[in-house]
């Protein structure tokens, strides 16, 4: 069966998906990728138990492929259960932290553009051919990086190779197209200010990060957007998609000389040497401040941060652990437990951690009546006193049992896969990562469990601000 390309599902042109995406965009750069553990009201086990990936294990291990001449290298993975190839790859330090502030928005912008035709085809002739052929081709702008996947039947795979390096190589500018996509990311910024949520993120990311480009808006200003040429845009892909900040991940029904020809035609013609912006390091004000920003809501939307740590950190899993057990196990964890199940004040409160490159951080959020606000507020602030008293053994295997079982559930798409071979390089993971991460969870102590539950759910070391009456 082909693949058919996203954007085409459901018949939603793809102008109202980018402005969707772009109006949850900003909230999306908070979020681990791939993700950590973000659940809202519904009970993951019971997703678990119920699926046929429940269990699976990876029957080929992953190889590194090595192109000396070209100095191009990938991670690879042979999957045959489908006759489908996926092409994953990263573009580091080329997303909207890099774009200066009188170019805001201009890494979305020029993401967005890329797919909007070649040198030798337009927009709308591309895409009827992706379409016929089965080709989904993606590219997005996050906080740090430029990131794209390419999808397609092995049948069509070589064609859809084609078609993605003439994209890299000659991306199209047409004047019509540019437009429509500026019309489209300006309806998309002005949706913000309608969305409580994104109002709020936009907020935050000013509170934590004064002064460095992390605060900004990614989608950029609308005197920035109004003003962007067709000549920044084209030079900015020419200048930060190169090979030195590439990674790659190739993983399917496609043989490893198969896959070395793939990433040599499709790459082989870009940069050696990106040129790309110092980006210093975020210090997010993580002390205890709480902001209010005062809407006629019917909900108030709250969001709290403070410090985390990275995946190299010796923290990583027993913080993974521990988040699981306060606030990322949907109805089972304790915040959920607590707040909705036995008070019933919320629909849903969470935990997550965000793996941003240069500010990992612990996350809670929730939303409530403005007449249960304080309510809720008091018992987050009993059970972060709880969680620094440490969690119990039960919970502690009762969270691995979760952790380690579900992990393949991420790989239910083989573009999953290769968007995990990506990560695994950028977070220095190793090749034998897909082995090795359960032991690594299987392997983490109550006492380091509890260790990080004292360091990082302590909420009055956490920054807060709120939305709504």
């Amino acid at each position: 069966m082909a693949h058919k390309p996203r954007w085409k599902n459901g018949g939603i042109p793809k102008g109202w998906l980018l402005i969707i995406a772009s109006v949850m965009i900003v909230a999306g750069y908070f979020w681990d990728k791939p993700k950590v553990s973000f659940n809202y009201g519904f009970n993951p086990k019971e997703v678990v138990e119920n699926s046929p990936l429940k269990g699976r294990n990876f029957k080929a291990d992953v190889k590194e492929i090595s192109l000396p001449e070209s100095g191009l290298k990938a991670y690879y993975l042979y999957e045959a259960s489908n006759p489908i190839v996926s092409l994953s790859f990263l573009f580091l330090g080329a997303g909207s932290a890099a774009d200066d502030e009188n170019m805001s928005g201009a890494a979305n912008f020029a993401a967005s553009m890329l797919g909007e035709g070649t040198e030798s085809i337009k927009s709308r002739e591309l895409k009827e051919k992706m379409a016929d052929l089965g080709i989904h081709i993606n590219f997005s702008a996050g906080q740090d990086d430029i990131s794209g996947t390419l999808v397609a039947p092995k049948a069509n795979f070589e064609k859809a190779a084609e078609i993605l390096r003439d994209i890299l190589a000659a991306p199209r500018f047409d004047k019509e197209d540019v437009e429509r996509i500026r019309s489209q990311l300006l309806a998309a910024l002005k949706k913000q200010s309608e969305n409580p949520s994104v109002v709020l993120a936009l907020a935050k990311r000013e509170m934590l990060y004064p002064g460095h480009p992390y605060a900004r808006n990614p989608l950029g200003t609308e005197k920035t957007l109004q003003k962007m040429t067709t000549d920044e845009l084209n030079n900015l892909i020419k200048k930060r998609l190169a090979k030195s900040n590439l990674i790659i991940g190739i993983a399917g029904d496609v043989s490893e000389t198969e896959a070395e020809n793939i990433i040599s035609g499709v790459f082989n013609g870009l940069a050696p040497k990106a040129e790309l912006p110092f980006v210093r390091e975020a210090k997010p004000d993580f002390n205890g401040v709480r902001r209010h920003l005062k809407r006629p809501l019917k909900q108030t939307v709250a969001s709290f941060s403070g410090k985390g740590a990275s995946r190299q950190d010796k923290d990583f899993y027993p913080l993974y652990i521990a988040n699981y057990i306060f606030g990322g196990a949907g109805l089972n964890s304790r915040l959920s437990q607590a707040v909705r199940e036995k008070e019933g004040l919320v629909y849903s409160i969470y935990s997550y951690l965000s793996l941003d490159g240069k500010s990992p951080m612990v996350n809670i959020g929730f939303s409530s009546t403005g007449k249960n606000y304080s309510k809720v507020l008091e018992l987050l602030s009993q059970e972060s006193e709880k969680m620094q008293k440490g969690v119990s053994p039960e919970e502690l295997v009762d969270a691995k049992d979760y952790l380690i079982s579900s992990y393949n559930l991420r790989f239910a798409d083989i573009d999953g896969i290769s968007q995990m071979l990506v990560y695994m390089q950028k977070d220095n993971l190793g090749l034998d990562f897909l082995q090795k991460r359960n032991s690594y969870v299987a392997e983490v102590k109550i006492d380091d469990v509890n260790a990080a539950a004292v360091k990082y759910f302590n909420l009055k070391r956490m920054s807060g601000i709120d939305i709504g009456e």
